[in-house]
């Protein structure tokens, strides 16, 4: 007996636009998530951190579990970025702030399947 599955991908393709990056170490807070999937809490890579103003920093580089508390997160604070592949779009202030982050538009997909 067979059976046939669908499913659907609504994942958008790497945000980054180059290899080139320079990551920190920062501190992410659970107040911070913007994700629940399993009643757990999750701050999405591709999230400017550590808002999306003039107060931010850089860009969070994977997705992290805050379901547990505190915990030390990666953030590109320099390189190239599709700015339209981003969790958030950012807005001009948090562009501003993010000097030495280089924001491009992504170049089209398709895929022939």
């Amino acid at each position: 007996m067979s059976y046939v599955v669908q499913k659907d991908f609504t994942t958008v393709p790497n945000f980054l636009a180059s290899e080139h990056m320079i990551q920190k170490t920062r501190q992410a807070t659970t107040a911070m998530s913007n994700l629940t999937e399993n009643n757990k809490q999750f701050i999405k890579g591709g999230t400017i951190y550590p808002s999306n103003d003039a107060n931010a920093e850089g860009i969070v580089f994977e997705s992290v579990d805050v379901t547990n508390g505190n915990t030390p997160i990666s953030v590109i604070v320099a390189g190239r970025i599709y700015k339209n592949r981003l969790h958030t779009a950012p807005t001009e202030e948090a562009m501003t702030a993010m000097k030495d982050i280089t924001f491009i538009d992504a170049p089209a997909m398709e895929r022939s399947y």
